[in-house]
């Protein structure tokens, strides 16, 4: 018994052949647009601006399939272009936080090829300012989704890699807390699902192996969700709702292999 027990250890002590962990570090810049239409397809709200991050990512490969998880923040102030009630167009800015975490998998089914499935969480808060003219609004998003793609790379003569891929995004109804600035009380929304896509590149030069750079493109459309009562000191004020929207962004990422 002793013997068998001290071979298990020794089997599991020893690397695998193929196995192995995987750390990264991220410098990213992300340009960000999300716009807001009626229901007559108008837009009447439109931010965008350029959001700087930060991220982490750990991976573990054994033979074809690699566990992966990463975690990026971006955050700066955008500038936000609206239309108030009577018309007229009104232009402020909003401080923008967003924070994407990922858990997933990925598995070499041809020996340039992988499939992709992972499971992401977003998280989104914006703090639009008001003015004279204008009451300010918080809101604070929050959406888990499921990412279905894959990807290809291509040994290159200069003995980098050139990757590509696509992915298939299907997010969950959006969890929606807004704060009024104390004209109505805070409120509770909840959005419809939504499909979107991401299309990604990265190059790895072949002279600095560990330094991965990457260009991401990632687009969603979010339908209106249904009308909920508003309240002023807990008495009814009408209804609200959460527009259709678009988010849309473009990222560029600089990744250092550990």
């Amino acid at each position: 018994m002793k013997s068998i027990l001290m071979a298990a250890l020794a089997v599991a002590a020893a690397p695998h052949a193929c196995a192995q962990w995987q750390g990264a570090l991220e410098t990213a810049a992300r340009h960000v647009t999300m716009s807001e239409y009626e229901q007559s397809g108008k837009r009447f709200v439109r931010e965008s601006g350029d959001l700087p991050g930060a991220g982490i990512g750990l991976s573990y490969r054994a033979d074809r399939l690699e566990v992966f998880g990463t975690m990026r923040v971006f955050g700066a102030t955008i500038s936000y272009d609206g239309v108030l009630q009577n018309g007229s167009s009104y232009g402020s800015e909003t401080a923008t936080r967003l924070a994407q975490s990922q858990l997933g998998l990925r598995y070499r089914v041809l020996p340039d090829t992988r499939a992709i499935a992972a499971l992401e969480y977003d998280g989104w808060k914006r703090d639009i300012r008001g003015s004279a003219v204008a009451i300010g609004l918080r809101e604070q998003t929050h959406s888990r989704r499921l990412l279905l793609g894959a990807e290809q790379t291509w040994n290159m003569r200069s003995g980098g890699k050139l990757g590509a891929g696509a992915t298939l995004v299907h997010a969950q109804p959006e969890r929606l807390r807004v704060q009024f600035s104390g004209v109505l009380d805070d409120a509770s929304l909840r959005t419809r699902a939504a499909t979107g896509y991401l299309f990604e590149l990265t190059y790895q030069p072949g002279s600095f192996a560990r330094l991965s750079l990457g260009a991401q493109f990632d687009y969603m459309k979010v339908p209106r969700s249904a009308a909920q009562p508003a309240t002023r000191n807990g008495n009814p004020a009408g209804d609200i709702t959460q527009p259709e929207h678009v988010r849309q962004g473009v990222t560029l990422l600089v990744r250092y292999l550990l």
